[in-house]
Parts: C-alpha cells; sequence; structure tokens
C-alpha cells in the first residue's frame, strides 16, 4: 500500500508526564541520556488550569442549554444558535480538555476510551461550532439587510432546525477519515495514519480549511456587509427624531463591538491550534521536545478551551434574554412570568412604540394625510422591530 506515514492526533502534540523520547520513537523508555523526560513546570501548572477552565466552561454552557430549554420564551432562532454553540463547547470540553489535561499529568485518557471514537468526536464538534458561527453570522447579515424576510417567524424557525441538522450530518461526513485511519500509537497517544505517503499533509491541510480558513471568511463578510448596512441607518430614518437617532447610532456602535469581538475572538482561540497542526504535516524537521514548541502547543490548545467557556458571556448575554432568567436559574427558583413573550422585553416595545409616535407627530407637521397608509411609517416600523430583535442575531 506505499509508504505509511502519520501525523499525531489533528491537534498539537504536547508529551505526556510519563512519556520518554524512546517510547515516542519505539525505543526503551528512555532518552539519550538515560534519563526519563518529564513536563516543564508551566505545562504542569497549564494542565491543572485546562481542568479549571473546563470545569468552569461545562457549567457556563450547561447553564445556556437549561436556560434555553426551560423556558418557553427563549425558543427563538437566535438562542437556538446559541444552545447549539453551547452543546457543541460543551462538548469539546468534555471530551478535549478533559483528555489533554490527563495526558499532560501522564494518563493516557483517549487511548483508554478509544482513539477513533474520541479524535473523531472532537472533529466532528469543531466542525459544527465552525459552521453554527458562519451560519449564525449570514442570519445575522439576512436579519439586519433584509428585515421582511424574518418576519415569517415559523418559516425561519424551520429553516434554523433544518440547518442545524444539515450542520451535524456534513460534519459526520467531513472527518471520516479520522474515524477510520486513526490508532493507538505506542499505547500513550493516538495518532492518524494514512496509506499513502502525502495523506496527512493533504488532510491536515484540508482540516484547516474547513475548520478554520472558511468558516471565518465567511464569518469576516458577513460583518462587513452589515456594517456597511448599519452605515446607511442614519440616513435612512432621518425623519425620526434626533433622540432616537442618537440611541439607533449607539446601538449600532454597540452592535459592531460585539460582532468584532466574535470574530476576534475566534480567529485568536483557534489560531494557534491550527497553525501548530500546520508545522507538524510541513516541516520533517520539527522537534516535538524542544521547550518553545511544548509551551506553544500547550498555550494553543489553552486558548481553545478558554474561547469555548468565554462564549457563555459573548453569545447569550447580549441582550437576548438570558440576563432576565439567569437569577432564577442560579438560585434554582422560579422567576417572574414574561408576558412580552419576547427576549427583549418592555424596552423593545417601548422603543416602537416611541419611534411611531415621533414619525406620527412629523406627518402631522409636514401635513401628511394621517387618514392614508404612510409607507415610510411602516418601513420605520418594520426597522426598529428588525433592529431591536435581531441586531444580535
Amino acid at each position: 500500500m506505499g509508504d505509511m506515514e502519520n501525523t499525531t492526533l489533528g491537534t498539537t502534540v504536547i508529551t505526556p508526564l510519563n512519556v520518554t523520547e524512546g517510547q515516542s520513537q519505539g525505543g526503551d523508555g528512555y532518552g539519550d541520556d538515560g534519563l526519563f523526560k518529564t513536563l516543564l513546570p508551566y505545562q504542569t501548572v497549564l494542565a491543572y488550569l485546562l481542568i479549571f477552565v473546563a470545569g468552569l466552561g461545562l457549567v457556563l454552557n450547561g447553564m445556556v442549554l437549561y436556560i434555553v430549554i426551560r423556558h418557553r420564551d427563549m425558543h427563538r432562532v437566535t438562542n437556538f444558535f446559541f444552545a447549539n454553540l453551547a452543546l457543541t463547547d460543551l462538548l469539546l470540553l468534555m471530551l478535549h480538555a478533559s483528555t489533554s489535561s490527563a495526558e499532560m499529568l501522564g494518563y493516557y485518557l483517549a487511548v483508554k476510551l478509544g482513539c477513533s471514537t474520541v479524535q473523531y468526536t472532537r472533529y466532528v464538534v469543531a466542525q459544527v461550532t465552525c459552521l453554527t458561527l458562519a451560519l449564525m453570522s449570514f442570519d445575522r447579515y439576512r436579519v439586519v439587510a433584509h428585515p421582511l424576510s424574518a418576519l415569517d417567524k415559523k418559516r425561519r424557525m424551520r429553516l434554523m432546525l433544518v440547518s442545524i441538522l444539515a450542520i451535524w450530518i456534513i460534519s459526520f461526513a467531513l472527518h471520516l477519515p479520522v474515524a477510520i485511519f486513526s490508532v493507538n500509537s505506542f499505547g500513550v497517544t493516538c495518532s492518524i495514519i494514512f496509506p499513502w505517503k502525502y495523506g496527512p499533509k493533504v488532510f491536515f491541510t484540508y482540516t484547516v480549511v474547513v475548520l478554520y480558513v472558511l468558516p471565518l471568511a465567511v464569518a469576516t463578510m458577513c460583518y462587513i456587509l452589515i456594517w456597511l448596512h448599519l452605515r446607511k441607518q442614519p440616513s435612512l430614518t432621518a425623519s425620526v427624531g434626533g433622540s432616537e437617532r442618537d440611541l439607533r447610532r449607539r446601538r449600532m456602535q454597540s452592535t459592531l463591538r460585539i460582532i468584532v469581538l466574535v470574530v476576534v475572538m475566534f480567529a485568536l482561540g483557534w489560531f494557534g491550534e491550527h497553525l501548530f497542526i500546520l508545522l507538524i504535516v510541513w516541516d520533517p524537521q520539527i522537534n516535538f521536545w524542544s521547550d518553545s514548541y511544548r509551551i506553544g502547543a500547550a498555550t494553543a490548545k489553552l486558548m481553545i478551551y478558554l474561547n469555548s467557556m468565554l462564549n457563555p458571556f459573548v453569545y447569550p448575554f447580549a441582550g437576548t434574554g438570558f440576563k432576565r432568567h439567569l437569577p432564577s436559574s442560579v438560585c434554582c427558583r422560579k422567576g417572574r412570568p414574561d408576558h412580552t413573550g419576547t427576549s427583549s422585553g418592555p424596552s423593545y416595545d417601548q422603543s416602537r412604540v416611541t419611534s411611531l409616535a415621533d414619525t406620527h407627530k412629523q406627518k402631522q407637521v409636514v401635513g401628511i394625510d394621517n387618514h392614508r397608509p404612510c409607507p415610510q411609517a411602516q418601513n420605520v416600523e418594520v426597522l426598529v422591530n428588525s433592529q431591536d430583535q435581531n441586531t444580535w442575531l
């Protein structure tokens, strides 16, 4: 079948505490100097830090899932996207962070659980996360730029559910090679061995593209289009009062800050991991035992888990109703019922009524017949509706 080439796990390589250089090369377990190779103190501290980050992330993402499932007024398209992200982050922390920290401390948890199962699940979960982020970015653009298309909530909900199901199916299909070619190497680590010479280079370059480059490109393009659209809004609402224009301008600036933060967190969180993957497959001279590599690999892993832990703060708690239900969820008591049926509460209704009232007054000033329908008023209503409800989509 030709030369067999292997690449250790499609994530960065961190040498376990009781694995020697000799073992990694199929030797007797000792290096050239006859001494046992140990982890750097930095990596040992980082292993326990990963455990803390994973534990906190599991609690936060579990809380997001509970709030969305428990409260009927949270059953909205945006919140279901957040719930899917929380599920993927939870699985990533449970399967990836736990096994990574265990391996750093010398416990080969991934090997015991099964290399094919653990690695395949890791790749699938990472792919679902990236595709969900890209889909949510596209949904944000569609709602902000084309608010009329978002008025049919039932249709939009169906499209969202079908899209999420399709994302999971596609993710399982994209990474079937991981399940097929994952093996146990030397009893201490999981590797992906391909039966052809350039298999590792082709596959891992492909994973960097589908797991990082394409989702980030889609999200960035959507956010640029959203920003360009929001810049035009003050001119579209010139007939609205000055205070309303200022409110919308502040809301636009706040939205742009959140959008930039989402993109930057994703890009920074996963950049180091994918950089090390490319180094592993394209640099045959790379020294896995060098201090710089081991520290960099450990830091790259930490960045991913920090991103998964912080997502509950960035995504759900950005004005989509989670703050209202958080106290009751933490204290394990029922909160006050929400009579509005929306996640934006009375502030949205008051904003829309104020906007329409200002428009009605200005129509009277310029002498417009108040008994005829006013297209501008309808446009303002749709604009306020789409902005207040879907700015965070």
